[in-house]
């Protein structure tokens, strides 16, 4: 009865891998095609399950696009899987068993968010060169038992879906998780004999699950301190050392901080060339601020005295240049004598 029922379970377990494999035939995995500009970001965690059959849930993170900055291409599923067991086979047959084997077969599914994968393995695994003897009546040893110890078998798979998928990958972008859920099953039916003992122990299946999203930035205005601007990628632009202006901001359109002007002590004005007045203030400079100019700077001047009693406001080298004294900045003629 035990045998009839372990052949009947491996039929029907045939009978669901070869529909599993249908399934997975009529829905072929999109290709993505690399691009110079893609980037990557591989998440990657193990399973390890028993199976009769067995299943496990594993959480990875959504895509984190950075408020539009970052643009989901594709998602690529890669599933590794192995399949374990320590298997002993006795004969019970009155028959001596020449050629005794076991076959394993074995499957691991997994559906990420409707990225289905698929892995069907097979394999044979020989017994003792000279075969097992018929029943002894005793169970667990003699001539007719034989232990085919430690077998495993593993296989590798992968799919991928990309944005021109009907369903799109909007499930894949956010701040939360995605669920892959692994299904697994497996079967052993020894060959060579008719009637047979199987014992199983460890019967199990590990691997990885590996989820690599594939991406590219986005371009935007970048500028820099010198006032001028650059249509980059974060990345680029942090290295080139300017400032990201943000999504949806262009060169065409968008103005980049100006450096400004500067009244030094000596009551002129200077058109700095860097942002933020730094080299302006370095000079004991007064800056009036990223976006003006010289042009339109009131910038302080002071009292220009001249030999014969006259008085005019100037910065000190138009006094000087006019053969005039200056009196220094913060003064002017109304009220110096």
């Amino acid at each position: 009865m035990a045998n009839a029922l372990q052949r009947r379970w491996f039929g029907s377990w045939r009978w669901w891998l070869q529909g599993m494999a249908a399934l997975a035939i009529a829905a072929p995995a999109a290709t993505a095609v690399a691009r110079p500009d893609d980037q990557t970001q591989v998440l990657q965690q193990p399973y390890d399950f028993p199976l009769a059959p067995g299943e496990q849930d594993l959480q990875f993170d959504q895509f984190d696009d950075q408020g539009g900055a970052r643009v989901l291409q594709s998602v690529t599923v890669d599933l590794e899987t192995t399949i374990r067991a320590n298997v002993t086979v006795e004969n019970d047959s009155t028959l001596p068993a020449p050629e005794l084997a076991l076959n394993l077969t074995g499957t691991m599914m997994v559906d990420l968010e409707h990225i289905n994968q698929f892995i069907g393995i097979e394999s044979t695994f020989d017994g003792p060169m000279d075969g097992v003897a018929p029943s002894d009546g005793v169970p667990g040893s003699g001539p007719d038992f034989y232990d085919f110890g430690f077998i495993q078998l593993t296989g590798t798979d992968s799919a991928t879906k990309t944005r021109s998928d009907p369903e799109g990958l909007d499930v894949f972008v956010g701040g939360g998780s995605v669920t892959a859920h692994l299904l697994g099953s497996g079967g052993f039916a020894a060959t060579g004999t008719t009637e047979w003992t199987q014992v199983v122990t460890n019967f199990g299946a590990s691997g990885t699950v590996t989820v690599t999203y594939t991406y590219k930035w986005v371009e935007a205005a970048c500028c820099f301190t010198d006032g001028m601007c650059s249509d980059l990628t974060p990345p680029d632009c942090a290295a080139a050392g300017g400032v990201w202006s943000g999504v949806g901001t262009d060169c065409a359109t968008f103005a980049c901080p100006q450096p400004g002007a500067c009244c030094l002590p000596d009551g002129t004005c200077r058109q700095e060339t860097i942002i933020g007045g730094d080299t302006c203030f370095s000079d004991g400079g007064d800056y009036q601020g990223d976006d003006t100019s010289c042009a339109t700077a009131s910038c302080p001047a002071g009292a220009c005295c001249f030999d014969d009693g006259s008085c005019t406001d100037a910065s000190e080298p138009d006094c000087i240049s006019a053969g005039g004294t200056w009196s220094g900045l913060g003064t002017d003629c109304a009220t110096f004598a």
